[in-house]
């Protein structure tokens, strides 16, 4: 089972940095933590932080389902950090490094920093409408192809690189604000690791192999959140019942032994990444919503258009700006727009009143250049509209 997990977490890693560095693919768009940083804003302004999309609630769906079902099975399997983290403590034993691991009670209080962190980020996230913590995140060395990455993510790295050499996955357990989130859905799980007391010995080698320094060993089901499902302590366990079976086991409703468990989180691992996939390919749901302050017409049009140009918040609140134009090609009858920020041609649906505009005076003022009046200059639009030539 542990080599399983070793290979799923490889795999889950190389393929991150193969889609980030080698195609320059926004993986942050599909990061399950972005829904959480930008629900605020969402659901108060209509809008989406740049560089997340839809994407990011699909992951998020798909991340809770399965924690809700498997426990936190993300976390052990697939985050990029988690599996930094795994293989560190794996080469420490390898070099017969012994990582400090604290008091239960140590561990407890300094567990408390994860919803300290996420408290802080969902804050200053929700007053600067960006992602402000970005910068000292040693996630943001793993998503980004930019090369003026700042001196405090590389600091934070380091951090999280040495950290994790001398601890067991100290940020998992001390400082990760999304399995803050996740371990509230970890309470609920339905698959469980659970003991028969009868055949235990009381060696407690299950307590001294958990990763995340779970009191494995005086627990007959283990409740902890904190549990990533990586079943180490049911392969490290000698003892067994009287039927010939492990006195720990991993079991649905506590009652069903999950003997074939590698096959059965491969399985819902692979039907999740399918999800979110699929949903991304053929669920288009606005991220971005912008509303004129008007009285509502009697009739309202809606004009749907491929849009290119509009690949993030910054960008689309450009857009506004060009259909909010106050020059000669001003449009009165414009009311709002929905549109789902990213590369390439998406779509814009444009509502307004049929009474005081249409269709072409909506594309002009999108693709017409816009006088700016304090600059007395002319600025090019950066957009573009499908089957729509500009003329010189």
């Amino acid at each position: 089972m542990k080599n399983f997990r070793y290979k799923v977490q490889a795999f889950a890693f190389v393929t991150c940095v193969l889609l980030v560095y080698g195609i320059g693919f926004n993986v942050e768009a599909y990061c399950p933590f972005g829904a959480i940083e930008s629900a605020f804003t969402w659901l108060e302004q209509g809008r989406l932080i740049c560089s997340l999309g839809s994407g990011n609630y699909f992951a998020l769906a798909a991340v809770v389902l399965s924690t809700l079902l498997l426990g936190r099975v993300f976390c052990g399997y697939i985050c990029p950090l988690g599996a930094i983290g795994a293989f560190l403590r794996h080469f420490a034993g390898d070099f017969g490094f012994k990582q400090w691991n604290p008091s239960r009670r140590t561990d407890r209080i300094l567990g408390l920093g994860k919803y300290l962190v996420l408290v802080i980020i969902l804050f200053l996230t929700a007053r600067a409408v960006d992602m402000v913590l970005r910068k000292v995140s040693p996630c943001y060395l793993l998503v980004s192809v930019n090369n003026d990455i700042a001196v405090t993510a590389w600091l934070a790295g380091g951090i999280f690189v040495i950290g994790s050499f001398l601890v067991s996955l100290p940020f998992c357990r001390w400082l990760c604000p999304f399995g803050a989130v996740l371990n509230i859905f970890a309470l609920l799980s339905l698959t469980k690791v659970s003991r028969d007391m009868a055949g235990c010995t009381g060696c407690g080698k299950c307590s001294r192999k958990c990763p995340m320094n779970i009191d494995v060993a005086s627990c007959k089901t283990v409740n902890s959140p904190a549990c990533i499902s990586c079943l180490e302590c049911i392969e490290v366990c000698p003892a067994k019942n009287l039927q010939g079976e492990k006195v720990l086991s991993w079991r649905f409703f506590g009652r069903f032994s999950l003997r074939r468990s590698s096959r059965i989180i491969g399985v819902v691992l692979l039907l999740a990444v399918a999800s979110v996939s699929l949903a991304s390919i053929f669920v288009d749901i606005p991220t971005f919503y912008y509303t004129r302050e008007l009285a509502e017409p009697a009739k309202i049009a809606y004009e749907e258009l491929e849009i290119k140009g509009v690949t993030c918040a910054g960008s689309a609140q450009l857009f506004a700006h060009y259909l909010n134009r106050k020059d000669i090609l001003a449009i009165e009858g414009y009311l709002t727009f929905a549109t789902r920020p990213r590369d390439g041609w998406i779509r814009v649906s444009v509502g307004y009143d049929p009474a005081q505009t249409d269709r072409q005076a909506i594309i002009e003022a999108i693709i017409e250049p816009y006088y700016e009046e304090a600059e007395k200059r002319w600025r090019p639009s950066t957009f573009e509209v499908k089957g729509v030539e500009l003329i010189e």
